[in-house]
């Protein structure tokens, strides 16, 4: 579906990632790791084209379309809008920011948010809403376009415990029932890893890619965290914890 054809990216010529070439396929559920400020947002906007790379090229067909969810904290609180007004927002890009949404629109609307079990909420304020429950609303305003694409940054960031399990099921409920690939960025590698079946890890300005059974040892944890880490496995599930230093 989608081809990085060595891509740097960064800001003002100054490189975060460099010679990026790999392959997205239909179907993936792909999450990409590594600290803050190592290019993973950059990545993802420069996927959905919203930044241009530094160099190299992004492929995919004109036809593909994306759902984009963003970090929470991107939407300005400050304004006074209903949930059912948030979701519309995704509908712009079809009918044109200036023009009035229509009445499917409204009712698509509607159904994407009983989808992420938030009809009743409809006219409630956005901003008073729980982090869980905000979540919930933009991932209902990205299935506003149809995608085929769902990408997610930082799902569950700042959520309890309990709501980033529900965010996360969630999200794996939609993509299999919409047969959506997915692509999310995180911080909380171990509470996405048992969705996902790529991952991306980004130590030292380098990008790793390919199955979780494979890239999830010990060395790469112990890189990707910049100290003794190992990983245990049960039940097929991985786990990555501090280890004792040698």
């Amino acid at each position: 579906m989608i081809r990085f054809n060595q891509v740097s990216l960064g800001y003002a010529n100054t490189p975060l990632l460099s010679h990026l070439d790999f392959t997205i396929q239909q179907g993936d559920s792909l999450g990409i790791v590594g600290p803050n400020g190592s290019g993973k947002t950059t990545l993802l906007k420069v996927l959905l084209g919203i930044t241009r790379p530094l160099a190299g090229t992004v492929e995919y067909d004109s036809s593909l379309r994306f759902g984009y969810v963003p970090q929470r904290e991107t939407i300005n609180m400050l304004f006074p809008l209903s949930v059912h007004d948030i979701v519309l927002m995704g509908s712009y890009a079809e009918i044109g920011l200036l023009r009035r949404p229509r009445r499917t629109d409204k009712q698509k609307a509607m159904e994407a948010l009983e989808s992420v079990g938030l009809q009743h909420s409809a006219h409630a304020a956005f901003r008073e809403l729980s982090g869980g429950q905000k979540q919930r609303v933009l991932i209902a305003r990205a299935l506003m376009g149809n995608p085929q694409i769902l990408v997610l940054d930082e799902p569950t960031n700042g959520l309890d415990i309990i709501s980033q399990n529900a965010i996360l099921k969630l999200i794996q409920t939609i993509c299999q029932r919409d047969h959506l690939t997915l692509i999310l960025v995180s911080h909380l590698i171990n509470d996405i890893l048992p969705y996902l079946h790529q991952i991306g890890l980004i130590a030292d300005a380098t990008l790793q890619i390919g199955p979780v059974e494979t890239l999830i040892t010990s060395e790469n944890m112990s890189q990707l965290f910049g100290g003794p880490m190992q990983v245990q496995q049960l039940n097929q599930r991985y786990w990555v914890e501090p280890g004792e230093e040698s």
